[in-house]
């Protein structure tokens, strides 16, 4: 909280530059971060917002980034599970053809 308050995102409003961007601007650079994949089922309030049918789940994705000192920022995602893939694509890819859904063999 105090590192949104000291570069004014408290209150919901476009941020010139991007949040990243004014919390650097303050001397709170991200170096780093974790992210945290979960499934579950959907509270009666997600599955109206997201139109799910009933046993439909979502996933979970939350990121939390880091500086060199502490950690600065918390951002939590609900998807629709019926209707997202989550897909990383880390280090040399030079040699990586993306695969198209349904084309997973």
């Amino acid at each position: 909280m105090d590192i949104a308050q000291e570069c004014g995102l408290l209150s919901p409003h476009d941020v010139p530059g991007g949040v990243i961007r004014a919390m650097a601007a303050k001397g709170h650079k991200e170096i780093g971060y974790v992210d945290e994949l979960t499934t579950r089922m959907p509270t009666p309030d997600e599955a109206r917002k997201l139109g799910l049918t009933t046993g439909t789940p979502v996933l979970v994705y939350v990121r939390t980034t880091y500086s060199d000192s502490r950690p600065l920022r918390l951002t939590l995602t609900i998807f629709a599970g019926d209707r997202n893939r989550v897909v990383y694509e880390i280090g040399d890819l030079q040699a990586y053809t993306p695969v198209e859904k349904g084309d997973e063999s």
